[in-house]
């Protein structure tokens, strides 16, 4: 096993978009879970395809998804030949992210096991030289307790024992090799740690919308001549919790793959980004969403190694 990284931010939609379609993330700017999306006058849960303050009932938007997520290039030329199937969780399969994302068979799976039976059965038939297979159970439990959780190394455990008695025969009976990786790693973070933002904050004053992407990547974009003025406001009330760069400053560095980004795109990197300092994280309360308090999670989006360190393992 190699150690690999993860690209900035740390976040399973910039990774993915990046991995499907060929494209840095200074090229797409799909950089987050939360994303303002102007189509739909709001910002939406990129996964749902929903408001984020109405994410856990709101139907999906009428909103072509083409606006924020690239066309699969990569996957796009191993369709044409009718090469490739994708395997994920029911839950994912009919999203129309996935759907306009992945313009192959889709193949809805109800457990991990469900998934290798399925891969096994696909590679015993021959017919596709391509099987991409997204599992994200491990991602949850991370969230939920942490990366240094029982529960994650037992789930941990539990895959690699089932890729060496289900996975490894098929691939060696069928001559096809397997490549096990993740788009990101996740940190321990303490409630405690949270530094909250909502509409109610004095910062909100001289921003144009929301705060959006992930709570170890906050995007802000600032009112036309207010930026020295949210500046000062953001050292004085957050400046020992994380660092406030201009976004402009951030993409010539390179830090997104590229030192430029389209002009289409740029809208999406906002004015300036915050990067919390350590541990901590910066969450914005939506109006009338209720933030679910853990004593202890895992998150992601950051630079730390935890969060951009990732596995790469070749069978």
């Amino acid at each position: 096993m190699k150690k690999i990284t993860s690209l900035y931010p740390s976040a399973t939609p910039n990774v993915l978009s990046s991995m499907y379609s060929g494209l840095l993330p200074a090229e797409h700017g799909a950089l987050g879970t939360e994303m303002p999306l102007r189509g739909a006058g709001s910002t939406i849960h990129v996964y749902r395809w929903t408001p984020y303050i109405m994410s856990d009932y709101a139907p999906e938007i009428n909103v072509n998804t083409q606006e924020l997520f690239p066309k699969s290039h990569l996957i796009n030329e191993m369709v044409k030949k009718n090469d490739m199937v994708s395997l994920c969780s029911d839950k994912y399969v009919n999203s129309i992210v996935t759907k306009t994302t992945f313009d192959c068979e889709l193949i809805g799976c109800t457990s991990l096991e469900d998934i290798i039976t399925k891969m096994c059965r696909l590679m015993d038939e021959g017919k596709r030289g391509y099987i991409f297979a997204y599992w994200d159970e491990i991602d949850r439990l991370e969230h939920q307790h942490s990366n240094e959780s029982v529960e994650v190394a037992a789930l941990v455990d539990k895959l690699l024992s089932t890729i060496d008695k289900m996975l490894l025969p098929s691939l060696k009976k069928n001559g096809y090799n397997l490549v096990v990786a993740a788009d990101h790693g996740q940190t321990k973070i303490m409630e405690k740690d949270a530094v909250h933002i909502s509409s109610n904050s004095e910062i909100m004053k001289y921003l144009t919308m929301d705060p959006w992407c992930d709570k170890r990547f906050r995007i802000l974009s600032a009112r036309n001549g207010k930026e020295n003025a949210m500046e000062e406001c953001f050292e004085e009330a957050y400046g020992k919790f994380g660092d406030l760069f201009e976004s402009e400053e951030l993409i010539k560095s390179g830090i997104f793959g590229a030192t430029t980004v389209p002009e289409e795109k740029r809208w999406l990197f906002g004015t300036h980004v915050i990067i919390p300092k350590g541990s901590r994280m910066f969450v914005y309360d939506y109006l009338g969403k209720e933030y679910k308090n853990r004593t202890v999670s895992g998150q992601h989006s950051s630079l730390t190694p935890d969060e951009m360190y990732v596995p790469n393992i070749v069978f």
